[in-house]
């Protein structure tokens, strides 16, 4: 070994331990100033890229430590330096992959925020992004290893025809969650209602299924294809707003004007008093049938969603009692009456 080799091989050392000292400097600086700018801004876009740059700030500087010290002490062995340039490049690709994905992720997302849509936040979507990135970066590290893609493409393409006839079922899953998230009838939060009497919360939809939570916090898991050609009730489309109504029966000598006045009145009460209730909202009564034993009426009020419609009605059911056995309002009892003389039909009973 030379005296020039051994001088190589030191200020190799040296310089790779300077890039990794460097990069732990840069890498608190960073976060420190990072901070104080959080402090005084909005976090957005640019915030996200800076805070992974920072982030990835020492595995740079460790790539390039190696690189310039391998330059140093390995130039006389290009056969050696080569594949160390190769893996660095790919370390260096993959790290920039890593954070476009989470660029992209926050990118859409925050557009999707802006135009009141939820595409962003299901998991079908998040990973058909970050599938897609991670596409690119690993043809991109195929293409600094001197591999030809062209190749690979063509085999994928007939590859991808082989194996669609094969997953069926699983690819028309796919489409129809991409369908129903494009669409945004059924939107992630929504509460929906199905034919199959099966109702509760959106929680995802993912590449396979539409997570549904129900009332009593189980989960309902549907496949997409079959969500997509299911007969829906959204009780958050077009908006929140729902019309809560109560059917309420009161015997034939009741003052029906009267009748109005209370049940509209604790309608109007249960609006304002009610968390979920619409204030400005105007109660409407009407009566609407003769019935074999009431005069049947119908109330109609307002929820701010779907959820707080029982509350609503616990409430007005209970108040309207109290008012009505107040003002000696009776609501009947369901009765039949047998007329067994009518048309003759007692002498079925006589002996």
């Amino acid at each position: 070994m030379t005296f020039n080799l051994v001088l190589q091989i030191i200020a190799g050392f040296i310089v790779f331990g300077i890039f990794i000292t460097a990069g732990f400097i840069f890498k608190k600086a960073g976060f420190r100033l990072f901070s104080k700018y959080r402090e005084k801004n909005k976090w957005q876009i640019a915030d996200a890229l800076l805070y992974s740059s920072i982030n990835h700030a020492v595995l740079w500087f460790i790539l390039a430590g190696i690189y310039f010290s391998s330059l140093l002490m390995l130039s006389a062995a290009p056969n050696i330096l080569l594949p160390i340039n190769r893996i660095l490049s790919v370390a260096f690709v993959l790290s920039l992959t890593i954070i476009a994905s989470r660029i992209v992720t926050l990118f859409v997302k925050s557009q999707a925020d802006k135009l009141g849509t939820t595409v962003a936040l299901s998991t079908l979507t998040q990973r058909i992004f970050r599938f897609t990135i991670f596409s690119i970066g690993f043809l991109t590290i195929l293409a600094s290893l001197g591999i030809s893609i062209t190749p690979i493409l063509t085999t994928l393409g007939i590859g991808g025809f082989a194996v669609a006839l094969a997953l069926q079922d699983t690819l028309s899953n796919i489409f129809a969650g991409f369908y129903i998230i494009l669409a945004r009838q059924i939107r992630i939060g929504d509460f929906i209602k199905l034919e199959g009497a099966e109702e509760g919360y959106v929680l995802d939809i993912t590449w396979r299924l539409t997570k549904i939570k129900t009332l009593s916090d189980n989960v309902v898991l549907i496949p997409n294809s079959k969500l997509s050609q299911a007969i829906i009730t959204n009780y958050c489309f077009p908006d929140k707003k729902t019309i809560v109504t109560l059917d309420v029966g009161v015997h034939y000598s009741s003052d029906l004007a009267q009748v109005e006045k209370i049940m509209t009145e604790t309608a109007a009460e249960v609006m304002h008093t009610v968390k979920g209730g619409i204030p400005g909202f105007t109660p409407l009564t009407q009566f609407k049938a003769f019935g074999n034993w009431s005069v049947n009426c119908t109330v109609s009020m307002a929820a701010e969603e779907w959820a707080a419609a029982g509350i609503i009605k616990h409430e007005f059911i209970k108040r309207l009692h109290a008012k009505f056995r107040e003002h000696r309002i009776v609501m009947p009892f369901p009765v039949t009456a047998l007329n067994l003389s009518q048309e003759g039909a007692d002498k079925f009973f006589t002996k």
